[in-house]
């Protein structure tokens, strides 16, 4: 072979090997895109199922494009947030319809249920979440028979309060919940 041809041979196989590098860039993009739809479809449809908002729409296309925040400010979210129907739940949501959503996803493992008509007796019904691991509930959800089911969530990361609890209900969700983060505000 001469090094003109054996040249031209590396140039070739540097330049497939580029071609190559790109196209499964572009290809992954691809799959990201698809994956985001598929995800947003779903949690439309559980908006209109449930007639539930889960956030500003805003806040949906920040989530989708990847700048997921999980410090549980507002909206709650991690990498995985649309991979199940978890987040921010506002308006009716009462025991009966937090229990229906429940039902139809295991899987959820943020959930915020700050301004909701949630009580104690629907806080309940989270202890078959057996992936939750972040949770935000109003004060007024933290009464003595709330703090005896927050309790019982040992898969708990974080907790956020909103408002203030009892001396007495803080120290004892401390003492249950060793492993957790509990923030009062």
């Amino acid at each position: 072979m001469s090094p003109k041809l054996q040249f031209s041979l590396r140039q070739f196989l540097f330049v497939s090997g580029l071609i190559g590098v790109l196209l499964s860039i572009v290809g992954a993009q691809l799959v990201r895109q698809r994956l985001r739809e598929a995800r947003k479809a779903k949690i439309e449809s559980l908006i209109d199922e449930y007639n539930v908002a889960v956030a500003a729409r805003d806040d949906i296309v920040f989530l989708l494009n990847g700048n997921a925040d999980s410090s549980m400010e507002g909206l709650l979210a991690d990498g995985e947030f649309y991979a199940q129907f978890q987040g921010e739940l506002t308006g009716q949501l009462d025991d009966d319809a937090l229990g229906e959503i429940l039902r139809k996803n295991k899987h959820i493992e943020i959930l915020d249920l700050r301004g909701t008509l949630v009580t104690a007796k629907g806080l309940d019904s989270l202890v078959e979440l057996t992936q939750l691991h972040s949770l935000a509930v109003d004060a007024s959800q933290c009464n003595a028979m709330g703090v005896n089911e927050l309790a019982e969530l040992p898969g708990l990361r974080r907790l956020v309060v909103d408002g203030q609890i009892a001396v007495e209900s803080h120290e004892k969700l401390k003492k249950r919940l060793s492993g957790c983060e509990i923030k009062i505000r």
